[in-house]
């Protein structure tokens, strides 16, 4: 999805840090709806070991992995400012946010906010 927003696919939430503890996201202007809004809390990379397949003993660096996902309200697809509450910590690398149709369940915004 966040892939989408860079190719003009969806709409982009703007996330900016309102202090170390609240985040305010500023949502599009899209079709009146009912979205679920989800946030994902994203770790800093992680190296694993490949344990099985082709690539049995290789490393490899994992990025954006979701620790944490919560969908803390509906937005209505109006454009308006919203407070996120969220405490990132040392291991943390960013949140995401993606708007998801309650519908149909398409994504049609999303936002990234790296530390």
């Amino acid at each position: 999805a966040l892939y989408r927003v860079a190719s003009n696919d969806i709409a982009s939430i703007n996330i900016k840090p309102v202090n170390t503890k609240k985040y305010r996201l500023t949502m599009p202007d899209i079709d009146i709806g009912q979205y679920a809004i989800w946030v994902a809390i994203l770790d800093k990379p992680v190296r694993g070991k490949i344990l099985r397949g082709k690539s049995k003993g290789k490393e490899m660096v994992y990025n954006n992995v979701v620790s944490s996902m919560v969908s803390p309200f509906i937005w209505d697809g109006q454009a308006k400012a919203l407070d996120l509450s969220a405490v990132l910590g040392s291991d943390d690398a960013g949140v995401a946010v993606f708007a998801q149709n309650q519908i149909d369940g398409h994504i049609v915004a999303a936002g990234q906010f790296k530390l």
